[in-house]
């Protein structure tokens, strides 16, 4: 859900304006467009799963009766990764299929996936249970990602800046750090404590990065 808020909006004010530098300043202005929203989307992502990642116990522990406790710490980061990959298929790579008028590409791309993706879903519940939901729910997400990035830069090829986002995963990690600090100096304060402190540090950090 803190995914999906931050990359909805992200994405209702990007659409538009990706579609009206394809159509008025030609495909090199919307392939600029196109490697902004990824640098974007991923800041967003990389914050959130370090977040999620490291404060997991505290917030479960916030909201969730005990009995809920050890699933949803296991989960949290894995269907935090699947919506990621979920972000970027539909927000970064599948627009290019309406901008372009391949809707119909779109679909064919989509039906093989699908279906691996029930089969696999299938397959990991009857075999794991709720860790196979979350395992499948992951492994769905990236074939999606990987198959719409694929298509997708046979014929609208944008620019992907390995550099800087090497840059912003070392920031997060940076940051990292001084989430773990902050909840190691907070420890007398309780899981609230913990996760505002950690989550304040965090933020100052990645946001100076």
């Amino acid at each position: 859900q803190p995914i999906d808020f931050l990359a909805g909006p992200i994405n209702n004010i990007t659409v538009p304006t990706l579609f009206r530098a394809y159509a008025n300043q030609g495909e090199e202005r919307a392939r600029q467009i196109q490697t902004g929203t990824g640098i974007t989307l991923y800041m967003l992502c990389a914050a959130l799963l370090v977040g999620v990642i490291m404060l997991r116990e505290q917030i479960v522990h916030l909201l969730l009766k005990e009995q809920f406790w050890a699933d949803t710490v296991w989960l949290m980061p894995v269907i935090t990764f699947a919506s990621c990959f979920l972000i970027f298929k539909a927000y970064l790579f599948d627009n290019l299929f309406h901008m372009t008028g391949r809707t119909a590409l779109k679909l064919r791309t989509i039906l093989p996936v699908t279906i691996a993706s029930v089969i696999l879903s299938v397959g990991f519940i009857w075999w794991l249970g709720l860790k196979g939901a979350g395992i499948a729910a992951v492994l769905g997400g990236a074939m999606g990602m990987i198959a719409s990035a694929r298509i997708t830069r046979r014929f609208f090829p944008f620019p992907l800046p390995w550099r800087r986002l090497a840059s912003i995963t070392a920031v997060a990690g940076a940051g990292a750090l001084a989430l773990a600090l902050a909840v190691r100096l907070a420890h007398g304060f309780g899981d609230l404590g913990e996760t505002i402190l950690g989550t304040l540090a965090f933020c100052l950090v990645y946001a100076v990065g």
